[in-house]
């Protein structure tokens, strides 16, 4: 994309020095006039601005360089303390294995491996999206930085349209523009600087949060394998007391016996029916992965299509109006439908991502309400520990709701895998909009660039064939086509300069709204470390005293409260940045219809040709 930029700058700094100089040699004026002067001027701040882009892309370019080799050394480094953490727990499964010998304990491997498999290849690729994020952003920041860089030369074409009007030689006429082009061969390159400066800082900024990425995904990992390893470990200590008793051959077989066996038997089908819903959410996410994947591919096919049908129609006017010159009607116009593809095709994945991004968050809270069904197991296992002595009092009501449970729990399992597959129903049906809002959206805006290209190319064709007649005197008609001309380049350079001010407007928005969501993630993340150090000192003061019954629903309540919280923070400004894009687009399709205006008064000219 940058080598595209620096030879499309490079072309139009070559193209306009032949222009400028074959302009002055054919002019042949003698002496050495004031608009000699004027168009020497003009090249030189042309040759100033034009090396000032080439500077500022190869310093951004380097700079993102840079970005992109630290954020891929983070990612290489997390990704090994990641996978050396899980060996380091596949090393402690090990160590219990060989531990009980030969008590069968599959029971209590059978669903807590794959779990634990998952969970690092979640992430890792959470790790991943992670980086991948904030190289996004950092995309939008210096594609925003480079649009305001390159358009600095509109300046120039400004300043050159506004000479051009000068072929008289009044001074009066060309005085003010030398002074300008003498104020612009300053100003402009230190305006460029100031952008570059402005995508540096943005560049370093972005850099440091890439170390965020790793740091969260290994603490995650570390601590959601403790809690399955530990949840192993109090497996493995049921099957083994379970298995201590059988062979002492207690007799008679005692109702503390008959509860031990009903809790493995218990936890053989709850473990079961959570690797029975990971599979079938995992099938149906697949699906839908698939059926995505599919529809962006053929919208970006259909977007592509539908340009290359537009390049088609336009060489077909080029080819119609032969050696007419219609560079004013193509030098805005052909890098806004490059831009408008780039968009869409960039709304159409923005689209993807934000469903794929909200079916992540369903399927995972999805999954951590089955994969929380196991702690109602651990908490008989708990009631019944407390129950060694064999009271029947103690025993009873703890074996009844092991009865209750073998039933209960799969059926509360499979009403939640039932939800998961009609939410990604839903949003797999929400997939086929993002594809056909950016074809039509693309369809209907490039419809109305190319209609204005056409109306642009029939007033120089006007303007073209009424100086062939040599029409004498010049007429009224005749100046009021320039003068139209002069409106159409005035109003479009105008809307260049309101999408640079808009973009830049819509950055600084973005860039505050980044900075209050993570100021705000972190403000809760304090608090709730400062509720964990409270639950911490609680524990401490309880001693040994049992307080699992206090702690089972309350702090899995308290974490889910954080995981809310930060959720609805993210949607609140997603909310407020979807409502700033919806101002937006309509202010810009207020601007862009400002040429409507002219294009009405083309229209209202050619239907009144009175002299």
């Amino acid at each position: 994309m940058f080598r595209k930029l620096v030879v499309v700058v490079l072309v139009a700094f070559l193209a306009s020095d032949v222009s400028t100089a074959k302009i002055t040699r054919s002019k042949g004026i003698s002496p050495f006039t004031l608009y000699d002067q004027a168009l020497e001027k003009l090249m030189e701040l042309r040759q100033i601005v034009n090396s000032a882009i080439l500077v500022a892309h190869s310093e951004i370019s380097s700079s993102r360089s840079a970005h992109d080799n630290y954020a891929d050394s983070v990612k290489d480094k997390g990704e090994s303390e990641l996978n050396d953490a899980a060996q380091t727990i596949d090393g402690q499964i090990t160590d219990i294995k060989n531990l009980v010998g030969d008590i069968k304990i599959d029971v209590c491997l059978d669903y807590n491996v794959p779990a634990l498999d998952n969970l690092l290849t979640n992430q890792i690729s959470e790790l991943k999206s992670c980086i991948t994020d904030i190289n996004n952003r950092l995309n939008s920041q210096i594609s925003d930085v480079l649009l305001n860089v390159d358009s600095t030369i509109n300046k120039v074409d400004d300043l050159e349209t506004q000479l051009s009007f000068c072929t008289s030689g009044s001074i009066i006429c060309i005085s003010p523009i030398v002074r300008d082009i003498d104020v612009a061969k300053t100003e402009l390159p230190e305006n460029i600087n100031v952008e570059v400066h402005k995508a540096n800082e943005n560049i370093d900024v972005l850099t440091t949060e890439v170390d965020g990425c790793s740091t969260s995904s290994v603490a995650t990992y570390n601590t959601e394998s403790g809690i399955l390893l530990e949840r192993i470990e109090k497996c493995v200590s049921t099957v083994e007391i379970a298995k201590i008793i059988r062979r002492r051959s207690i007799s008679p077989f005692t109702l503390y016996d008959q509860a031990l066996e009903k809790l493995a038997e218990l936890r053989q089908i709850v473990t079961s029916a959570i690797l029975v819903a990971h599979n079938e959410i995992s099938s149906s996410r697949t699906a839908h992965d698939n059926y995505a994947d599919s529809v962006k591919d053929k919208g970006a096919s259909e977007l592509n299509n539908a340009a290359q049908k537009i390049d088609g129609q336009i060489t077909d006017i080029k080819n119609l109006v032969g050696d007419l010159d219609i560079d004013e009607c193509l030098v805005y116009n052909i890098p806004a439908l490059d831009e408008l593809l780039t968009n869409q095709i960039s709304e159409l994945k923005s689209c993807m991502t934000d469903i794929n991004n909200r079916l992540n968050s369903q399927i995972s809270d999805v999954l951590l309400n089955v994969d929380s069904t196991i702690k109602k197991v651990d908490n008989l296992q708990n009631q019944l520990e407390l129950c060694t002595s064999g009271s029947i009092i103690c025993v009873s009501p703890v074996v009844r709701d092991i009865d209750v449970a073998k039933t209960e729990l799969p059926e509360t399992i499979n009403i939640k895998v039932h939800n998961a597959n009609e939410n990604i129903d839903v949003l797999t049906t929400e997939v086929d909009g993002c594809s056909t809002s950016s074809v039509a959206t693309y369809n209907t805006e490039s419809g109305k660039l190319l209609e204005k290209i056409e109306k642009c190319v029939s007033t120089v064709e006007i303007a073209k064939i009424r100086r062939r007649k040599s029409i004498s005197p010049f007429t009224l008609y005749d100046q009021a086509l320039e003068k139209l001309a002069e409106l159409r380049q005035i109003v479009n350079t105008a809307i260049l300069l309101a999408h640079s001010d808009i973009s830049s407007s819509t950055t600084a928005h973005n860039d505050y709204t980044d900075g209050v969501k993570d100021k705000g993630e972190s403000e809760l993340n304090d608090a709730a470390q400062t509720i964990d150090g409270h639950i911490t000192d609680i524990k401490n003061l309880a001693d040994d005293v049992n307080i699992d019954v206090c702690l089972q629903d309350d702090v899995p309540a308290l974490d889910q409260l954080l995981a809310s919280q930060i959720s609805e923070l993210k949607s609140c400004i997603t909310d407020i940045n979807n409502r700033v894009n919806n101002d937006m687009s309509e202010v810009l399709l207020n601007v862009d219809s400002t040429i409507n205006k002219v294009d009405d008064l083309q229209n209202h000219s050619q239907r009144y040709r009175c002299g």
